[in-house]
Parts: C-alpha cells; structure tokens; sequence
C-alpha cells in the first residue's frame, strides 16, 4: 500500500456487518493461476454504529428561531440557513453502497441524517438516523418526509434520478439548492442536447421519439450509426449504438425500458478521439473553481458504453482543460447555476473538438469523488453536504493538496452466474487502498451491461504514472468476481 491502510467495505444486507466468504468457484477470465490471486476466504468487518433510536439534537438558539419561522419562510419563498452541519437535519435521497459516503460524513460533521428509497435492504439506511420508504423520483412522497423531519437541506449523491427530485422539494420548502429548472435540463437529454446547440456548444444531431416508429424514422433520417437512449435514466441502462435497421426496434424498446417517462433520443454517433473525459468538479458562487477529470475505462468484452473505471490525471492536454474549464463556466452561467457538485462525461471527437456528453447535477457514481479525494486531497462529499445545508465553501476545501496516481475499477462479469467472492492478481496488491463489496455470496450475476450490474470496487494509488498505464489496460482481466 502506498501512504495508507488498505480498507474493506462488505455491505451486506444480512444483520451482521461481517461478510465471511468461502470461494469455491472458477475464475470467469481463465487467465489467472489460482495460487497467484487474492481470495476473499475469511469475515472482513466494516462495523459502523446503527443509531435509529430518534434522539433529538441539541439546537442553537438562533436554529431554533430560524424553525420557528420556517413556515413563513415557505411562503414567502425565502431560504432558511444552517448555521453549521452540527444538529443540521439532512434527507440524503438513496441508500446504495454509492451513497453510503455521503451519509458516513454527514455523519461525522454532526448532522443528523435520514435517507429514503424504496429498497429497504440497501446499506445506506442501516447506518441512517432514520429511514423512510419512499422512492426518491415521488416529489411529493419526498416533501412529505422532508415536512415531516423538518430537514434543513436535501442531498442528491450518485443518482440522476434523485436530483430533479431534491431541486423541486427544496424549491419548495425554501431549501438551498439549484433550480428546478436547471436541474430539469441536465437530467432530460433531450433539453440538455437542445439547450446545447441553441447556445452554441458542440452536439451531435438528435431526435425525439417516444415509440418504435418514431425512432426508426428518425434513424432513416439521420442516418447509421446511431446511439438509442432513454432520455431520462443514467448508468449507461438502455444505451445500444445501432448499426442495422433491423436493430432499431429492439434498441428502442430497450430503452423506452428503462425511461421512466416512456421518452428516448436518438443521436447521431460520433468517432471519439483518444479517452473518455469523465470526472466531478466544483462550481461555487457561480465560478468553476475546481475540476476533478480524468480518463475514463471501458471492456469491451462486456459494454462499450458502460465505464467500469477512472484515473486520474488523465491524458487531456493543458490546452484542451483550459477550452473544457471556459465551456463549462459558460454553460454554468446560462443555466444559472451557483453551487453544485457536479459530474462531466465529455470527449474530443475526430475534428478535435470538444463535446460535453452529459453532466449530472450531482457527485459522480463509481466512488468517483472518494477517487478524487484520493487523488487531490479535496473532499468533494463533505463540500456537497455543505452546499446542500447552504453553508459557506470555503477556498481552502477545494485547494488541491496532492496530485496522485490514482484509478478505481468496478468489480463485473463478463458472463452470468452465481457470485462466489472475487480474484486479485498480485501485479496490483501493492497498490490496492479499499476494496468495497455489493454482492452478497451467491447472488446472481449479469453480465456487465449498466452500473446496476456492478459487484462492487477497488481503488488504488501508484507510485508514478508509468506504473499506472502499465496495470490500467488489463485491469478487467486483473480484478474478477469468480462466478459459478
């Protein structure tokens, strides 16, 4: 390991915080000799106190003011400020393995956190001060519960489909946050691709349709390839690049599976040059302050458009960075936007330029802001929370203190089955800092198509850059799950 302790997260759903396994499986890669790899075999304990007793928080007197007059501040639109994350009541909208980092700060800063979803089994409520069961894309499911704790901020982290939600609650209650609106752009492909190209930023054309043939025709006029999306889901889930009119209708019915507004887009495809930009960055007071992106994974044997991982620093040239920091700033101020945490999907195409994929208006998936940290020194979930409660980002939090050789990869499977633990070669336990499990022995495995088929990660730091492109490419054949 290299500066710090390796760490291993085994969220299971059972009661106990201890996941034993006991592999007894083959390796779906093949490759490796099963002496040379690193077994998950004995219990590995990620113990965190369960608080779900409803103990009240000591408040300040000027808190206690600011709820005595938080209904007349609904009306009157105005926002109801936190004097510090410590007794701050916090809904944090999901519960996933993804989400449990923003409710451990949370946590630790004093706050007092409730999450909400509709899966009650999933890790992140166990940890919470309380847990409702309401899906976090019902706004008015989501103010009840909001009414009801008398939250003083509410955070989207990790998910697209919470964060159209979070806006329009907080709108409502007063709350900090961004606008509705905005918010409504960058979750809709279809408004963010317009939004895009009626200001004049780079975008492929594009198509609406809500039916089978609606989409083949906008194929036949736009032309193959084309990608098949649905307009409001995230994860890469229902994605397909069509290359046939006979493929039009099953991709279209795939993701009109997955929307849940029954809405897709078809998009022109366009020939990226070099990496994926993927990364999360900072906009606060209405400036782009801090910018976490680097070079995003993919295998091809499974999905090329679900990312299995992320390194950073990443292979963008100085000049190219200085070009993505200006677009985005401009995008950022047409919008509106003032503080948000946020996650950028982009590339460079093969005319050399740049084109902005999707930007979520939330923290990035995949453990992107613990990688970011890891790489930087700048907490990117402590900032969120903050912003969320409306406090004050101070510059210091988003200096970079490090500059680190850095790269997360999603556990997956290249093949269905039955999950049996996961291999490691040897090549990477010097490097590997935490490892953190979603499958439970003997689940059932998909192959790897979208983020929903993710077992779990890893994350590592080198010692230089040389080190890092050298393990980077064989990283899918290097961290399997054995599966049966």
């Amino acid at each position: 390991m290299i500066g710090t302790a390796l760490t291993m997260h085994l969220f299971c759903h059972s009661t106990l915080p201890v996941y034993a396994a006991a592999i007894a499986a083959r390796n779906p890669c093949g490759d490796m000799e099963p002496q040379r790899s690193l077994y998950v075999l004995a219990a590995v304990a990620f113990a965190v106190s369960r608080h779900r007793e409803r103990e009240v928080f000591t408040q300040s007197n000027q808190r206690t003011k600011m709820r005595d007059q938080s209904a007349d501040g609904e009306q009157a639109g105005q926002q109801r400020q936190c004097v510090d994350t410590a007794g701050a009541v916090l809904l944090i909208l999901g519960g996933t393995t993804f989400q449990i980092p923003a409710i451990l700060q949370a946590m630790k800063s004093g706050c007092r956190v409730i999450t909400c979803d509709y899966l009650p089994d999933n890790p992140g409520h166990r940890l919470a001060h309380h847990y409702a069961n309401v899906s976090t894309t019902d706004p008015q499911a989501v103010l009840a519960v909001a009414r009801e704790f008398n939250v003083d901020g509410i955070l989207a982290y990790a998910s697209d489909p919470a964060a159209l939600t979070a806006a329009t609650v907080a709108a409502q209650l007063g709350l900090p946050g961004s606008s509705a609106h905005a918010v409504e752009i960058l979750t809709d492909k279809v408004l963010f691709r317009t939004f895009l190209q009626r200001h004049g930023f780079r975008s492929p054309r594009f198509a609406a349709a809500s039916s089978v043939a609606e989409s083949q025709a906008a194929t036949a006029g736009m032309g193959l390839p084309v990608m098949i999306k649905p307009v409001d889901s995230s994860g890469s889930k229902g994605v397909t690049r069509v290359t046939s009119p006979d493929d039009v209708a099953a991709a279209a019915v795939n993701a009109l599976r997955y929307s849940r507004s029954s809405r897709l887009i078809v998009e022109e495809w366009i020939e990226r040059d070099g990496v994926q930009i993927a990364g999360d960055g900072l906009v606060a007071d209405g400036q782009l302050v801090f910018g976490g992106f680097g070079d995003e994974h993919f295998d091809s044997q499974c999905s090329p458009w679900a990312p299995v991982g992320e390194s950073l620093p990443g292979e963008l040239s100085d000049s190219l960075r200085v070009h993505l920091h200006d677009e985005l700033q401009r995008l950022f101020e047409l919008l509106g936007v003032r503080d948000l945490v946020f996650n950028l999907d982009a590339m460079i195409d093969r005319d050399g330029r740049l084109l902005v994929i999707e930007i979520g208006p939330r923290a990035g998936g995949n453990a992107l802001p613990q990688l970011i940290e890891l790489a930087t020194g700048v907490d990117l979930t402590a900032i969120a929370i903050r912003q969320a409660l409306g406090l004050v980002i101070p510059s210091s939090s988003y200096t970079r203190r490090t500059s680190r050789y850095v790269a997360s990869h999603m556990l997956h499977s290249r093949l269905a089955g039955s999950f049996g633990g996961f291999r490691m070669a040897p090549s990477l336990h010097a490097y590997v800092t935490q490892i953190s499990l979603i499958a439970r022995l003997g689940d059932t495995v998909s192959r790897f198509a979208s983020a929903k088929d993710t077992l779990g990660y890893a994350l590592f730091e080198f010692p230089d850059e040389r080190t890092m492109r050298k393990l980077l490419p064989t990283m899918s054949n290097d961290f399997v799950p054995v599966v049966a």
